[in-house]
């Protein structure tokens, strides 16, 4: 932190000194508030998923691997990487959580190991509970996605995903758990 401090002293702060300042020194930026309440996600987990017997998981299933989110640059962004093998199907994927302070909402860009491009969920605080909603197509099929993520004090978080099929009612379609390693 010493290099940081005498760097930013200097008249023109260099890039080795971004580079070593802390994520703390980062979100004092515009979205400093917002951004910190994803502090929570941070770390290295281990994560499994079980698949709900669905309209879109007709046999259900489940999964298991590791996840991964840190701070993107200058703590304006989440990014986060994940790979899982199971029953339901292996692969990886990569999202990137940013905050929009136009339209006031968290937007999360996802490009999934199953998905043939790039999805977006937007997302809000209800009450402790990030709650992203989505639309797409997937397997031939229109997808209406909520998916709710809780923090579990000191343990990791949640993940509960919603989904309506082709306009038909919503189904609770995975649970998902991150622990620590």
């Amino acid at each position: 932190m010493q290099l940081v401090r005498w760097r930013a002293a200097r008249p023109a702060l260099s890039v080795v000194g971004l580079l070593y300042a802390s994520v703390a020194d980062f979100l004092q930026g515009q979205h400093g508030a917002e951004m910190e309440r994803l502090r929570p996600f941070v770390g290295d987990w281990a994560y499994s998923q079980v698949f709900d017997t669905s309209a879109l998981f007709p046999k259900g299933g489940h999964n298991a691997g590791h996840w991964t989110a840190q701070w993107g640059p200058r703590g304006l962004s989440l990014v986060l990487t994940f790979q899982v093998e199971g029953t339901v199907d292996s692969g990886a994927g990569l999202e990137i959580m940013t905050w929009d302070p136009k339209a006031q909402v968290y937007r999360d860009h996802a490009i999934w190991y199953d998905a043939p491009g790039q999805w977006e969920f937007t997302g809000r605080f209800e009450g402790a509970v990030l709650v992203y909603r989505g639309e797409f197509d997937f397997q031939g099929r229109h997808v209406k996605l909520r998916y709710e993520t809780r923090a579990v004090a000191d343990s990791g978080f949640t993940i509960t995903e919603y989904a309506s099929i082709d306009g038909g009612p919503e189904q609770r379609i995975l649970q998902g758990k991150a622990e620590p390693h």
